[in-house]
Order: structure tokens, then C-alpha cells, then sequence
């Protein structure tokens, strides 16, 4: 197998190495930086990158963009620490001492597992997935991480345990923020270790539905120290608040306070910390945006950042997808729209489709009916998986009160319905509990 390699770093040095094994690794670039190497993979002119300069130089970013490119990434490096942060993020490791013969084994190795212009962000739960085909860590061949055997990469990928659950739904606020919110509160009421991540990178409101401080972002402190190699611990001690609902912890990490600060997000680096997190927890609930076109890749001829790219790659991966929309003469057609763009652009994205503030006066007589009628004549070919009724006294006194409708109105008939979503009937029993003072208290600091 021929391999175009670049070489990045104290690399002239390595350059005459490689070349004077007269091997099938074959030198093609001597790099200046790393972006330059970006721009090699993007254009398809090399199948491997060799580092061997300062890592402090080594971010993440270029690294995903390497890796995006369908390249494989090699490193010589030594320390323990920088080692740990490269490989978590993708890169193959050698000791700088090794032999030139051996630094090829690997390019070649490297190269024959990089998958072409395509990575999965996160693997699969083990319970979906068949044991004949175990997770990979990325493109690292097994052979070649030190210390791990076959057993213990499966047994490393069995510990991936919590469910990821994404809710979206098309413009027009069909709701997906209260939905998403109280999701994970009854989740968490269930007894399971739950985190709420407010991933909407046009108006993310979960902070204000809980009565949170959201200047934070506490995404974008989960995107940072996931790009740092930090640990499941580490991330839910940093990034995540714990919110008490009704008696029981909720993890949030809030979203970003404005919209400008898009950039913060980027798809790779939020992979990476729901993919450590889920070491830890049991259930992850991500509130994402409703944009989820591609068209910025048509503004831009390099590597560049894409607000909608979060919210593609979340629907495309998660294991399971809640798509809200309005029940409404505007609401519909939007979500018939909706749910068939993202059919034909990601058909693997596993969907289940909600129709939210379902009443009489929007739709007429029979409105679950109407709605179905209607799905069934003009929407795309999935049924739909239920409705959630229109109450919006509960809502706007869980709002108002900052809190969820476990703790605000736990008779809603709202509550009930969602918590059919979780696949368990049995509503748990929670004292109505309204903590105005909360929300009272975060007004008054935001006019300050």
C-alpha cells in the first residue's frame, strides 16, 4: 500500500529516515504548520500526517480537521501527559526513539484504518450493537495502543452506558426546550444520573426555563475541557450544574448567553465530552437547534466553523431523536417539511416524531385525529410516535416559577404525557412545590 506522507515539526531529521527505508511510506510535504498539513488532507494530496514538533501547537481543532479529512495522525512524543491528551484525541503514539521501520508499520497501519472523509463522533451503546462488530477507538488499531488488549478495548466500550437523546424540532418554538427540560427531570425523578445539555446555537433557553446564571455557558466550558483530555469527574464538576427538581439532581450545562458566541461549539469537541461522559451517567438529553442545513460549506473553501453542524451531527448520531412540532395550520406543514429533509439527508438518524400543544381551537374537533389524517396524506412515510397536549397554565407556571412540572404541576396532564416519552407509565409522586423565589431572584440580578 503507497502512503503520501506530511511531515510536521523537527521533521527534516525524520523526512531523511523515512525516505532511506525505501519503503511504501513515501514523504510528500515537509510542513511549516499544521494548517498547512490541513490543507494537504483536504485537497487529497497525503494519506498520513507524522507530528514531531512542539505540542503546544497541537490543538484539538486541527486535529479533528485532520482526522475529518479521512487521514490518519501519527505523533512521536514521549511525555506521559501529552501522550494521554493526543491519543483521547484520535492520535496513533510512538516513542521518539523507535526505530524509522517501526514509525512506518504504524503509517501504514494508521492509514489502512483512517475511514474515508468520514468519522463516527461517538460510538453506539453496546446493547445496540452486534458482537461481531466491537467500537473501535477511532482510528487507532488496536495493535498499536499500549497496554490494551482486545478484552479490554470491549470491556472499555461496555462501561459507554448512558442513552443520548436529542430533542429537536423545526422553527416556530414548537417547545422543544420544555420538553427537553422536563424529559430529563423525570428521568432523573426515575432515579437515573442524568445530564441536560443546552446545545442550541441560536437561542438556547434552558438556563432561563431552570432560573439559571447563563453567562457561563457551561457548554462551551464542556467543548474546551473535552479538548483537553479531561475526565468524565473532571467535566461534571467544571461544566455541569446541579439543579435539585422535587428532591432529585439534575446536571446541567447551560447554553450560550449569546448567540455571536456560536464558533464556542464545535461539533468534534461536544462529541467528545457527551462520548466521556457517558462513562458516568445514564441518560444524556441535548436541546438542539432547529437549523440543520449545510449550505456555509458553500461560503468557504478551507476548514471552517459551521453553526448548524452541531445540531446535524447530534441528530445523525444520537441514539434516539425527538422531533417536536407545533400542532398548528403553520406548525404542521413545517414539521412534514422538516421530518422529510431530515429523512433523506440522514435516514440512519433515529427518529420519533411529536406533535406538541395539541388542542381543539388550532386544528378543530378531534385534534389527534385531524393531525394524523393530515400526517398521513401529506407527511413522509414514519408514523408518529404521539402527542403531547396543550396546557399552558402548567407551562408558564414552571417557567415563571423556574423550575420543572414535576415540581410545579405534577397533575399536568403535560407531565403525564411526557413522561410516556421515557417509556414508563408510573408517574412518580412529587410534592407541588413552586420556587418563585428562584426566578424572582435571578430577574433581579440580571437587571443589576
Amino acid at each position: 500500500m503507497r502512503v503520501s506522507l506530511a511531515v510536521w515539526g523537527d521533521g527534516d531529521d525524520w523526512t531523511q529516515r523515512i525516505e532511506q527505508l525505501h519503503s511504501d511510506v513515501t514523504v510528500v510535504r515537509q510542513c511549516v504548520d499544521l494548517p498547512e498539513a490541513v490543507s494537504l488532507a483536504d485537497s487529497g494530496l497525503i494519506d498520513a500526517t507524522l507530528l514531531t514538533g512542539s505540542w503546544e501547537d497541537v490543538d484539538a481543532e486541527l486535529i479533528d480537521a485532520l482526522l475529518a479529512a479521512g487521514t490518519a495522525v501519527i505523533a512521536l512524543v514521549a511525555d506521559a501527559d501529552v501522550s494521554a491528551r493526543l491519543r483521547s484525541l484520535g492520535v496513533a503514539i510512538e516513542n521518539p526513539l523507535a526505530d524509522p521501520q517501526s514509525v512506518a508499520d504504524l503509517i501504514e497501519l494508521q492509514t489502512m484504518a483512517a475511514s474515508p472523509r468520514a468519522r463516527s463522533s461517538f460510538p453506539s451503546r453496546p446493547d445496540n450493537a452486534s458482537t461481531s462488530a466491537r467500537p473501535s477507538h477511532r482510528s487507532t488499531p488496536l495493535a498499536e495502543r499500549p497496554g490494551e488488549t482486545e478484552d479490554s478495548q470491549y470491556d472499555d466500550a461496555a462501561s459507554e452506558r448512558a442513552e443520548v437523546v436529542v430533542v429537536w424540532g423545526p422553527q416556530g418554538a414548537p417547545g422543544t426546550t420544555t420538553v427537553a427540560v422536563n424529559f430529563a427531570a423525570e428521568a432523573a425523578a426515575q432515579g437515573r444520573r442524568v445530564a441536560l445539555i443546552d446545545a442550541d446555537t441560536y437561542g438556547a433557553a434552558v438556563a432561563s426555563h431552570l432560573g439559571l446564571f447563563d453567562e457561563a455557558a457551561g457548554v462551551g466550558i464542556l467543548c474546551r475541557l473535552a479538548d483537553e483530555a479531561t475526565p468524565a469527574s473532571r467535566l461534571m464538576e467544571r461544566a455541569l450544574v446541579r439543579v435539585s427538581l422535587a428532591g432529585v439532581n439534575l446536571l446541567v450545562a447551560t447554553g450560550l448567553p449569546r448567540s455571536s458566541r456560536w464558533p464556542e461549539i464545535r461539533p468534534q469537541s461536544l462529541m467528545r465530552a457527551i462520548k466521556e461522559l457517558r462513562h458516568e451517567l445514564d441518560l444524556i438529553v441535548v436541546d438542539v437547534a432547529s437549523p440543520l442545513e449545510t449550505d456555509e460549506d458553500l461560503s468557504f473553501d478551507t476548514t471552517a466553523p459551521q453553526r448548524n453542524a452541531v445540531a446535524a451531527e447530534l441528530v445523525k448520531q444520537a441514539d434516539r431523536v425527538i422531533a417536536v412540532g407545533r400542532s398548528d395550520a403553520v406548525g404542521i406543514p413545517r414539521m412534514v417539511k422538516a421530518v422529510d429533509e431530515i429523512l433523506t439527508r440522514t435516514p440512519e438518524a433515529n427518529l420519533e416524531v411529536y406533535f406538541n400543544k395539541v388542542r381543539a381551537a388550532a386544528v378543530g374537533p378531534t385534534p389527534e385525529t385531524q393531525i394524523a389524517e393530515s400526517w398521513e396524506r401529506f407527511g413522509p412515510k414514519i408514523s408518529i410516535s404521539g402527542f403531547l397536549p396543550f396546557d399552558g397554565h402548567a407551562a408558564d407556571t414552571a417557567l415563571l416559577s423556574g423550575t420543572a412540572l414535576i415540581e410545579s404541576a405534577p397533575k399536568s396532564s403535560l407531565r403525564k404525557a411526557i413522561v410516556k416519552l421515557l417509556g414508563d407509565r408510573d408517574l412518580p409522586q412529587r410534592p407541588k412545590i413552586v420556587r418563585q423565589s428562584r426566578r424572582l431572584a435571578t430577574f433581579g440580578r440580571r437587571k443589576g
